[in-house]
């Protein structure tokens, strides 16, 4: 997600210049978001839709540094590849991250949860343990909590209604 939101700003950027984006690229940039946004709550077929994706983005790509190197300075131009490059290098670390959960049992489902100060770990423990879920934390400060499809489902429902009601 984080390749996107960096090739939509350079989108918003290109498009107050007078030749505006072709209509394919804000299509392919509507795509991608879309497909983002699916895989985000699918667990099934992701290998299909990541290429989907994937194409997307290097139609946008391609496209974008075309433009911008004619009508931006090298140093605007530098500076939006090394905002995509750290934008890679994060989508990469999120993948690594998420291959392996230990001491998870198979017939289980899980998610990582990492505490804010408004939901605390205390917080979070208390709310799992109502849901008959398991807690276990990480060095990273982070928790992983598991247990049956449908008590992860009421443990997310509890912990949105919370934060839909922080003020920021």
């Amino acid at each position: 997600m984080s390749v996107w939101k960096v090739l939509e700003e350079m989108v918003i950027e290109l498009r107050k210049k007078p030749d505006g984006i072709p209509s394919k690229i804000l299509d392919d940039l509507k795509s991608a978001k879309v497909l983002l946004e699916i895989t985000d709550r699918k667990e099934r077929n992701q290998e299909e839709t990541a290429i989907k994706i994937e194409q997307y983005l290097e139609n946008i790509e391609i496209y974008i540094f075309n433009e911008i190197q004619e009508k931006f300075e090298s140093k605007i131009v530098k500076e939006w590849l090394n905002r995509l490059g750290e934008a890679r290098c994060k989508k990469l670390q999120i993948k690594e991250e998420n291959k392996f959960i230990l001491g998870v049992p198979r017939n289980q489902k899980w998610i990582r949860v990492k505490p804010i100060p408004e939901l605390s770990t205390e917080m979070l423990e208390k709310i799992a343990e109502n849901e008959n879920l398991i807690v276990s934390s990480h060095e990273d400060g982070k928790l992983t909590i598991y247990g049956e499809t449908e008590n992860i489902r009421q443990f997310v429902r509890k912990i949105t209604e919370r934060v839909s009601k922080i003020e920021y």
